[in-house]
């Protein structure tokens, strides 16, 4: 999809140049940056620090074209921020302004997969304001989730994509009028998961703080009630893998953080290895 997304944009914007259109490329450019930052990348981040050297090599590889190729199409409207990305992403001396032109290739350039995307995103749009309405929060998960769309068809690939940023166990399709309708009943096993997310999002955010990398690895501590303590039962393999920690600490360690979470008290911290 992103690759399709960029040889597009980098045939619309050579077109657009070519006839002395400025504005339209400028937007379009941008309307690509926020994609590939607030789709692309965010949804890599797994990728990115996968056991699967393989698919971690090739996450990596997509994100460094893409931004090298935006940075030759930025060259004429922002020389600087353009020179400035270039030199970062190729590690190299020469300068952006001295490279050849981006050429699209037709071949990465799929509507289908363009269409089908867009489509699945208009309806994540959906679903996550009808969380918002609920009351529900994104990190709690839900239990299933119907979408009708007038052709009753989605690709399962795009259905776990629905599965996965709308945090919901199972996605029907079924044949109607656009719409979009969530189970929002919580059972327990369903809320202890939700639980397990915010605590993975506050030691993700104390590494943060500590200015750890994806390069470091912690030993976590976790401590609450007995809701809590199931939680991590449930999902040890979840907070050790989401965290990038190698094994759980027995004992509390210096600097924990406590915080409630649906009625919860839950105690949180680690050292590093």
């Amino acid at each position: 999809w992103v690759l399709a997304r960029l040889h597009s944009l980098i045939k619309d914007t050579t077109a657009d140049l070519e006839n002395y259109k400025i504005t339209e490329p400028t937007r379009a450019i941008g309307n690509f940056i926020t994609d590939l930052s607030t789709w692309y990348l965010r949804r890599s981040r797994e990728r990115f620090k996968s056991d699967n050297e393989a698919d971690k090599q090739l996450a990596l590889q997509t994100l460094h074209h893409c931004l090298s190729e935006v940075s030759k199409l930025l060259a004429p409207f922002t020389p600087f921020l353009a020179e400035d990305v270039y030199g970062q992403v190729e590690n190299k001396s020469e300068s952006v302004h001295l490279e050849d032109w981006p050429i699209s290739d037709e071949n990465y350039i799929d509507q289908d997969v363009l269409e089908k995307m867009a489509q699945t995103r208009s309806i994540v749009s959906r679903a996550l304001e009808a969380r918002t309405q609920a009351g529900i929060n994104v990190r709690q998960p839900l239990g299933s989730m119907i979408v009708t769309l007038p052709s009753g068809e989605l690709g399962d690939e795009y259905v776990e994509v629905l599965k996965d940023e709308v945090n919901v166990k199972k996605v029907e399709v079924e044949k109607g009028e656009y719409a979009v309708s969530l189970n929002t009943d919580l059972i327990p096993e369903l809320i202890r998961e939700g639980v397990m997310r915010e605590i993975v999002r506050r030691i993700n955010a104390m590494r943060k703080n500590a200015g750890l990398t994806i390069e470091d690895r912690i030993e976590v501590f976790v401590s609450g009630d007995e809701e809590v303590l199931k939680a991590i039962d449930e999902h040890k393999d979840y907070l050790l893998h989401g965290t990038l920690a190698e094994e759980m600490l027995s004992e509390e360690p210096e600097g924990v953080e406590s915080f409630r979470v649906q009625e919860m008290d839950v105690k949180v911290g680690f050292v590093k290895k």
